[in-house]
């Protein structure tokens, strides 16, 4: 790989390391990461980035070329530029993108077609393999969750909402050169990272506190799309969608995790609610009952 870099960049590499399924590389005091595309690179997002610092900048091949392709796999290469050192995210780093607004021509939310499409795949998936699952009488709970979410979603279609760089997922895993990686942003609710990062955080024993929530200051709006992601349980529907359902101890750990988690939701809440009274209301995140 260091002879087509160097062919198709005209740089010489220094060093070149391989990780995370990206290529790190240095070259005249300059460091950069050659990453592998995606089937479909979402271009409005990619290129919003190059508005603001932190984010890796675009480098164009010598035939003036985003993408490279090599043996049937496109390939860009991006510049290191921010000057912060490299370390695992945490809530202030992801608060810091959180107010990154974007204001194109992009396409409305869609996350209730989304999340019921999800449903209805995870409902045909246990139908066509109806002899496992050991934790079978379950899945309705998760359905349950997830039916609450899309109802509760209602609430905010009505309003102008905001646009603004944001995540699908963010993992435990994720490091600062992942958070300010072109390829993996998105165009969406500045909340729908947030929120994300809130469910995995939990679920990997790391809840954010809720003074750091409150900290977002979000408007009515973002409180609503906040509880409806929140409500979403992406963490569960991603395990048999990204094709893992045989990691039963995972799954065991958030049905575990689920009491605890509806009562972390009702502080988040409750929290909301103090600030905006009139939010639409879900009976069983008012109720003390656990």
């Amino acid at each position: 790989m260091k002879n087509i870099i160097e062919y198709f960049y005209k740089i010489d590499i220094n060093q070149i390391k391989y990780k995370n399924n990206k290529y790190y590389i240095f070259s005249n005091n300059n460091y950069y990461i050659f990453e592998k595309c995606k089937s479909k690179v979402d271009m409005l997002a990619l290129k919003e980035t190059q508005k603001y610092e932190n984010f890796h900048k675009i480098i164009y091949n010598f035939r003036g070329e985003l993408i490279t392709n090599f043996e049937n796999n496109n390939y860009i290469l991006f510049q290191i530029t921010t000057k912060k050192e490299n370390k695992l995210v945490d809530f202030n780093d992801i608060k810091s993108i959180f107010s990154l607004r974007v204001f194109s021509n992009v396409s409305p939310y869609k996350w209730d077609i989304l999340w019921s499409k999800k449903i209805d795949n995870f409902e045909n998936y246990i139908t066509k393999k109806n002899k496992m699952f050991k934790f079978r009488e379950y899945y309705d709970y998760f359905i349950g969750l997830g039916e609450n979410a899309i109802q509760y979603y209602q609430f905010a279609k009505n309003y102008t909402l905001e646009y603004g760089i944001t995540y699908s997922r963010i993992k435990k895993n994720f490091e600062l050169y992942d958070l300010y990686d072109p390829l993996n942003v998105t165009i969406s609710s500045p909340v729908k990272g947030i929120a994300e990062y809130i469910k995995e955080a939990f679920f990997n024993d790391s809840p954010i506190d809720i003074i750091n929530i409150e900290s977002l200051n979000l408007n009515y709006q973002e409180s609503v799309l906040l509880i409806s992601r929140l409500l979403f349980p992406t963490y569960f529907f991603d395990i048999f969608h990204n094709g893992k359902e045989e990691n039963k101890e995972y799954i065991e750990k958030i049905i575990n995790y689920s009491l605890l988690y509806e009562k972390y939701l009702k502080k988040i809440f409750k929290t909301i609610k103090k600030k905006y009274s009139y939010i639409p209301s879900i009976t069983w995140l008012q109720t003390n009952q656990p």
